[in-house]
């Protein structure tokens, strides 16, 4: 059974929802949750101009036949806040209907674009009574467009955005040829010189800014925490968690352009032994519990030391930079001694053990100063498409930089790219690997190193 929800938790469902995730539904939800309490805010001034226009004598003129003249037209006010409550609800009810609808069926864009034509007859209105060049009307016209172009679809956005210029033309042409007559909000005469009016424009204005900047402040907010976490779930191996192929290839290329490092970089390549007859003697499933176990051990084992990454299928590296060969032998016995005693409990099977063959490589810095040459790094880090740099009109090219998550950023878009040297590391420290499989695996061999 769902749980039920109290009534403040409905209240702010769509909040809730947008912050679990950010889909045409959520965004439409927020939508109509923004123009609820926009409606709200409406609301308090109707109120407020209704009751004073029929309690308080300052809201009233005394003419010389004794006629008394109000400044607000009180039967007005009652007919906006009428239609400014029923919206409220009506998108409060329709914040609530786009979480539950199938997102783009004919239902749901009908249902959105029927729900815009609603919200833009009323600001119609309000163009008409406060007037179509003024503050009020630009502010609703604008943040209505800001909110669509964020929150729907490009089609339903296309379509919002015509009905409100049509309904724009219609009122400014109908101020001149009075297709339709509307009673007077106020006394023309003396509204431009009545602190109520004022502060009314004021009320408007800075209750419309508030709201339109929070609710962007907030959607760009929610964007970017999704562009991060996109990020950095293109960074992960989905299975077990650490770094993928291309993150390892991206440390590489960092560490390289960044010149982070200056006695040089020693790379450990680490495969399972007999991984495939795991698989087939006891089940996929074993397997990838054998994986998550395994990273969960190396990982401890390093206590922070390097990089560990998933290459693919049962093959890991652990790039340790500044770290001299012989560290890096001693560190990959640590990981085989410590991979080997740690025992793997399924869940319907009998508790097994499994060892793993290492192979190290180091590229060591002759000089001490840095691993790269200028004329490495230039052509580590030049141009693809030519003599137009896209890359130092981002500002990219001339900064190293600071971290390693700057790094991808900067190169999410790049395919993984390693610099020769680099490359024939992975390739030393692969073939070590294969020498430790050919001399009876569980053993870890020296795939030798460079000088650069």
């Amino acid at each position: 059974m769902k749980p039920k929800l109290s009534m403040f938790q409905y209240f702010i469902l769509p909040i809730t929802a947008i912050q679990h995730c950010w889909n045409d539904n959520t965004r439409a939800s927020l939508l109509a949750y923004l123009a609820c309490w926009d409606m709200f805010l409406h609301l308090i001034w109707y109120w407020v101009g209704g009751y004073f226009s029929s309690h308080d004598s300052l809201l009233r003129q005394t003419s010389i036949d004794e006629l008394t003249i109000s400044y607000v037209n009180h039967g007005v006010l009652i007919s906006l806040g009428t239609a400014a409550f029923a919206l409220m609800i009506l998108s409060y009810i329709m914040s609530l209907v786009f979480l539950r609808l199938r997102a783009k069926t004919k239902l749901w864009a009908f249902i959105q674009t029927t729900y815009i034509g609603i919200c833009f007859i009323y600001y119609s209105f309000i163009m008409q009574y406060f007037g179509e060049n003024t503050i009020i009307t630009g502010l609703n016209f604008l943040s209505g467009i800001v909110m669509c172009v964020l929150l729907f679809n490009r089609r339903i956005m296309g379509w919002a955005l015509f009905i409100g210029i049509l309904l724009f033309i219609l009122i400014s042409f109908n101020r001149k040829l009075n297709w339709l007559t509307f009673d007077s909000l106020y006394q023309q005469y003396y509204w431009q010189q009545y602190w109520f009016w004022i502060l009314t424009y004021v009320y408007f204005t800075m209750a419309k800014i508030l709201l339109t900047t929070v609710a962007v402040y907030k959607i760009v907010y929610l964007m970017n925490q999704q562009q991060n976490k996109i990020h950095q779930l293109s960074q992960r191996d989905a299975l077990t968690g650490i770094y993928n192929r291309r993150s390892v290839y991206g440390y590489l290329g960092y560490i390289w352009q960044a010149e982070t490092t200056t006695m040089g970089v020693t790379m450990i390549y680490m495969d399972l032994d007999h991984f495939k007859s795991i698989n087939d003697d006891y089940s996929h499933e074993v397997g990838d519990l054998t994986l998550m176990t395994v990273t969960q051990v190396v990982l401890a084992t390093l206590g922070g030391r390097g990089v560990f990454g998933r290459m693919g299928g049962e093959e890991f590296v652990v790039v340790l930079p500044d770290e001299t060969l012989a560290a890096g032998m001693v560190i990959a016995e640590e990981l085989r001694l410590a991979v080997a005693s740690q025992p793997i409990v399924p869940k319907y099977h009998p508790a097994f053990h499994v060892t793993s063959s290492f192979g190290v490589a180091s590229l060591l810095c002759a000089t001490g100063d840095r691993l790269s040459t200028e004329s490495e790094l230039r052509e580590f880090t030049a141009n693809p498409y030519g003599d137009f740099d896209i890359q130092a009109l981002l500002g990219h090219s001339s900064a190293k930089p600071t971290s390693f998550e700057d790094y991808m950023k900067v190169h999410v878009f790049d395919n993984p790219i390693l610099p020769d040297k680099v490359q024939h590391l992975l390739s030393m420290a692969n073939t070590g690997l294969h020498t430790a499989k050919a001399n009876g695996r569980n053993r870890v061999e020296n795939g030798g190193f460079m000088v650069v």
